[in-house]
């Protein structure tokens, strides 16, 4: 069960209808309902879509769902209803038609996003409210320019319904262009009223305004800095304002050119509506006082969560022996485990490996492996699992990692915009994230003389025994201390699985699903592979499936020749490799030149290339062995005849190989060297 999925009610049930989709948005604890929503559209219809909010009694809804009367649609959408008719189009590749478009589909839903940008970072706060489409309202009458508030809310429903796909924020196509969009900014100005200096006094603030706000904020920002005090240096050095005494003696500001400013109170709101009254407050006391004077108590982290995914730590350890590489049993750099634990169940829902660091390609496994079915997963390392063994499936709004290698630069810019890391826990602060830490295996620490252990597992076995080890834990692992009362009543398992199994049979859950095609492009690490007429080679190895056999990729390779193509590798299992094909990602698989047992193609990328070194030097050493074959057995002829390999001289014209001598001489030679010849 995850945020968006498809629910029926075949023979309705309370306040539901048969015949209608509805969409699963969120369980909410305290205000003990869930919130369900349905879409209306007419086909070819000029009016657009609209988003239309359900509460249900949450009891209820869960009754439903575990009697059955409420269970998901057969067919899963990936797209809004109202784009059904283009749901196996690649979006991506609709502006390549395109190039000299006035203006690109990616840029339209690019501006969509940015729009409701504000609300998805505050999407719990408003799906947790009393009345969630009132908040959606209110933000988009405050946006400038301002908003359409159903469409806004359309846009805010079906981004979080699907998948966070920003495709499903595309106009569909009958549709765009018809209605106009508000692009002047406001020429009166909004708020209370001056008393002192009048009702029309002032200026309203527009995007170029806002935007000159909130860059003298970041230029004069700082600790021990007052808001009043950082205003008055914007005046002068941001929007050149000069100090004017009246006759009264009284200052106030104006601007040499009669261009507009903003008053104090105009600044101090900007400035808390794009950075958040919390960050302003800790940037300008800093986070120790902000935290002991002035932010609210939060009570027991754990009174924060109530549903599965809500939040997730991610965090890593290194195994405490060395693997060994397949070739020439040499050890390897230790295995660093990457994991992602719920903080709500303790479950551990991801797993991620690297060698001998803590790099980011082992975080970018774990996301991948959040993502899928998990007995897909650990296929994909030769391990057969079944599916209630590792339930675990979803991606969460909330990911917390440390300031490690997990937060590179590099992880970050490629995932901030398809991935939601929403917070960077302080290094060494194991209390910012205890669900996860408390999660990793412990070892012995042994006093006397340093030791080492060189593992009999290679790279891939040492990854499955990690993945059992972790199933081991989700299910054998003691989280009594997170148990509800209700889950005691109902004599569940206080396990991390158990509790899982309970909160996800009543949908009580954040989860959201990723396509799979978009996870791989996201997490896995893009390669260069090269298609030859016979499949397709990737360091060495040659790789191939009955589905890539379907397209014409290897037809359109001529004999003899090669081409590059756009590929994508899990970087501690290279089993399985995935090829762009048009548009569209296809697993293939390794193939050996004969055959051979299944497990010798289970190979890590260090092992591969490791591999592929050994075999440059291999083929260096044989080319010098076949040159020194060729000197060693013309030497042996020229011992056994006297006569050397190519001796002899070349005559001009055809040999005259049908003269009478020739003949007689080559029936004597018959006569002596045949196995029939005469006694």
């Amino acid at each position: 069960m995850h945020i968006g999925i498809q629910l029926i009610a075949p023979e309705g049930f309370r306040e539901l209808e048969k015949n209608v989709t509805y969409y699963f948005l969120k369980s909410e604890s305290l205000r003990d309902y869930t919130l369900l929503l349905k879409f209306e559209f007419k086909v070819a219809s000029t009016k657009s879509p609209k988003a239309i909010l359900l509460m249900m009694n949450r009891a209820h809804f869960e009754n439903g769902l575990v009697q059955k009367f409420i269970i998901p649609a057969e067919h899963q959408s990936k797209i809004p209803p109202w784009l059904a008719e283009w749901e196996e189009l690649d979006f991506s590749l609709l502006d390549l038609s395109r190039p000299a478009a006035k203006k690109l589909h990616s840029e339209r839903v690019d501006e969509r996003l940015a729009i409701i940008q504000p609300v998805l970072d505050r999407q719990n706060a408003i799906l947790s409210s009393e009345n969630p489409d009132l908040e959606l309202n209110k933000y988009a009458r405050e946006c400038v320019p301002r908003q359409n508030e159903t469409r806004l809310r359309l846009w805010f429903y079906a981004y979080l319904c699907f998948g966070r796909n920003v495709w499903s924020l595309i106009p569909s196509y009958c549709r765009i262009g018809i209605w106009s969009r508000h692009k002047n900014f406001p020429t009166k100005k909004f708020g209370r009223k001056s008393i002192a200096r009048g009702a029309h006094h002032g200026y309203p603030v527009d995007h170029e305004m806002a935007k000159k706000i909130c860059e003298s904020f970041v230029i004069h920002r700082g600790l021990g800095q007052r808001m009043t005090k950082i205003y008055s240096k914007a005046m002068s050095n941001n929007f050149g304002c000069n100090v004017h005494t009246n006759h009264e003696k009284k200052k106030s500001y104006v601007h040499p050119q009669g261009k507009p400013f903003p008053s104090f109170h105009q600044f101090k709101y900007w400035v808390n509506k794009t950075f958040g009254t919390e960050e302003v407050r800790r940037t300008l006391y800093g986070d120790t006082r902000y935290r002991t004077r002035m932010a609210a108590s939060k009570g027991k982290f754990s009174e924060m969560l109530s549903n599965l995914l809500e939040r997730i730590e991610l965090d890593a350890y290194y195994t405490k022996d060395y693997p060994s590489s397949i070739v020439e049993g040499k050890i390897l750099p230790p295995l660093c485990v990457v994991r992602g634990v719920c903080c709500t169940s303790g479950a551990v829902v991801g797993i991620g490996f690297a060698f001998g660091k803590e790099h980011s390609s082992a975080y970018r496994m774990m996301l991948f492996s959040m993502t899928m079915p998990k007995a897909d997963f650990c296929k994909l390392f030769g391990l057969d699992i079944l599916a209630e063994d590792w339930p675990c499936q979803g991606m969460s709004p909330w990911l917390s990692i440390d300031r490690g290698p997990g937060s590179k630069a590099d992880l970050i810019k490629n995932l901030e915009d398809k991935f939601p890391i929403r917070e960077l826990a302080p290094s060494w602060a194991g209390q910012s994230k205890a669900a996860v830490e408390s999660s990793h295996p412990r070892n012995v620490n042994l006093e006397g003389q340093p030791t080492h252990v060189q593992s009999a597992l290679n790279p891939v076995e040492m990854a499955r025994r990690e993945i059992l080890q972790l199933i081991k834990d989700n299910h054998a692992s003691d989280a009594s201390a997170r148990l509800t009362p209700a889950m005691i009543a109902a004599n569940i398992n206080p396990s991390p699985i158990g509790i899982w199994n309970y909160l996800d049979d009543r949908a009580r859950t954040d989860a959201y699903s990723m396509d799979f095609d978009h996870a791989i492009k996201t997490f896995l690490t893009p390669t260069e592979l090269t298609a030859q007429e016979d499949g397709i080679y990737w360091s060495g190895i040659r790789y191939d499936s009955a589905v890539l056999r379907a397209t014409s990729l290897l037809d359109q390779v001529a004999t003899g020749q090669r081409t590059k193509v756009k590929g994508y590798i899990l970087d501690m299992a290279v089993r399985h490799v995935w090829v762009e094909v048009q548009g569209k990602i296809i697993q293939i698989d390794a193939h050996a030149p004969i055959s051979v047992h299944d497990r010798e193609l289970y190979l890590s990328l260090p092992e591969l290339q490791q591999l592929s070194e050994n075999k440059r030097a291999t083929d260096a050493e044989f080319r010098t062995h076949q040159l020194a074959t060729n000197t060693e057995i013309f030497d042996k002829f020229e011992d056994a005849t006297g006569k050397g390999w190519d001796d002899g001289k070349r005559k001009s014209g055809p040999p005259k190989s049908r003269a009478r001598s020739s003949q007689m001489e080559r029936d004597d030679i018959k006569k002596y060297t045949s196995a029939n010849k005469a006694k």
